[in-house]
This record gives structure tokens, sequence and C-alpha cells, in this order.
């Protein structure tokens, strides 16, 4: 093995140590624990589970709607270029349909959610808010 080889070796050895010491670091600072510091107390209401359910439905919700949106695009395109075959706009019409079905259901959950919320919590102060 060369002079250079043996000098890039070593200098790679060192450089890998200083950096996984420099990742290490700041865990080490953070394993020093304060004995004083008492575990923090979670209390889980009807309010922090109804913002949960609240917060999944509405990610959910946006994804339904971009995939319907999508797939009402893709319906269009076929439709355009069906050129009068019948098997293609049928197809293009069922997916337009399946789409259109898709976001209601999508309202139809939101609207549970938000109906199971209002029923639920009442007037607590918590806004179940639809959207």
């Amino acid at each position: 093995m060369s002079k250079a080889k043996k000098k890039m070796n070593k200098f790679k050895k060192i450089f890998g140590i200083a950096t996984l010491g420099a990742i290490l670091m700041p865990m080490m600072g953070l394993a020093a624990v304060d004995s004083n510091l008492e575990p923090p107390v979670v209390t889980i209401t009807i309010d922090n589970v109804f913002e949960i359910l609240t917060t999944v439905a509405n990610w959910l919700f946006g994804g339904i709607i971009l995939l319907a949106v999508i797939f009402i695009l893709i319906a269009a395109i076929n439709y355009l270029t069906a050129s009068g075959n019948q098997t293609k706009i049928s197809k293009a019409h069922t997916m337009i349909m399946y789409a259109l079905i898709g976001v209601a259901v999508a309202i139809l959950a939101k609207g549970l959610i938000y109906f199971a919320c209002w029923i639920a919590v009442g007037n607590s102060g918590y806004n179940c808010s639809f959207f």
C-alpha cells in the first residue's frame, strides 16, 4: 500500500470518528436528566379526540378530492380521445360517475364526524368545524 493511500485511510478514520462524535454530542447533552422534573400529565378529553379525528378527516378528505380531480381529468382525456368509440366513452362516463360517488361518500363521512362531534361535545366550548 502506498504512502498516499495510508494517509487517505488514516484521514478517513479520523474524519469518521470526528463525524460520529459530532452526531453523538447532542445526545450526550440530552442524556443529563434533571431529577426534579415531574413526568408530564396527559389528559385525554373528548375535545382532543375530536380534534385528532377532524385533522385526520381533513387530510383524507383533501386526498380523496385530489384523487377525484385526477380521475375526472383522466376520464375527460379518455372522452376527448374516444373518436366515437363507444367503449371508451362508456369507460369515461363510468370513471366520472365513480369519482363523483367518491366525493359524495367523502362529504358524507366528513359530515358524520361533524355530527358525532356536535352530539358528543355539545356546548362545552369546542368548535366542531366542518372545514
